[in-house]
Parts: structure tokens; C-alpha cells; sequence
């Protein structure tokens, strides 16, 4: 193996690891799960229902009510499903607080 060759298969696996760490950042990891746990959720409920059946966005009172009320007459397997949804969100939310405050200590 000449050089060339040898610095070509080096970039190779150089270039291969940086898009696998990409792929598997935990960010990456969580947003994955939550896009599972969306998918897992659709399957389990009627989305055009729910969407029919919801008050107006801008009405926050009915609208809180309505997911409340929806939330706690539906399947256990529906709860857990958006209850694992909320963890994962909570979790890239604090991951991007963390990266944001971290990101103006070095600008500051």
C-alpha cells in the first residue's frame, strides 16, 4: 500500500467516524426517541378526532381543560406514551439551556 492509499483509507474512517458521532450525539438519541414515541402515540389515537373535537388555541382556559380531560379518560398505554414524550422534551429542552448558557460564557 503507497502512501496515497494509505492517507485515503485513513480519511475514510476519519470522515466516517465524524458522521457517526453526528448520528449518535445524545441530542441526536433524544430527538430520535421522541420522534419513536410521536409515531408510537399516533398509532395509538385518532389525530383528526383530537383535532376536531379541540378548542381554539387562543382559548388557553377550554384548551387546557380539554388535554387535561383528554389525558386522563384515555388508554394507560396513550398516558405512558405521552407521559415518556414530556420526559424526552424536558430533556432536549434542558440540553439546549445548557448548550445556550454555555455557548455566552465563552462569547461574554
Amino acid at each position: 500500500m503507497n502512501e496515497k492509499e494509505l492517507e485515503n483509507k485513513i480519511m475514510r474512517r476519519v470522515t466516517r467516524m465524524y458522521y457517526l458521532k453526528k448520528v449518535i450525539n445524545p441530542v441526536m438519541l433524544k430527538l430520535y426517541a421522541l420522534a419513536v414515541v410521536a409515531g408510537i402515540t399516533t398509532t395509538l389515537v385518532s389525530v383528526k378526532s383530537i383535532v376536531a373535537n379541540m378548542p381554539s388555541l387562543f382559548d388557553v382556559g377550554n384548551l387546557v381543560y380539554f388535554s387535561k380531560y383528554a389525558l386522563t379518560h384515555t388508554e394507560l398505554s396513550v398516558q405512558v406514551t405521552v407521559a415518556l414524550a414530556g420526559v424526552v422534551a424536558v430533556l432536549i429542552i434542558k440540553d439546549s439551556i445548557v448548550k445556550l448558557t454555555h455557548s455566552h460564557e465563552f462569547t461574554s
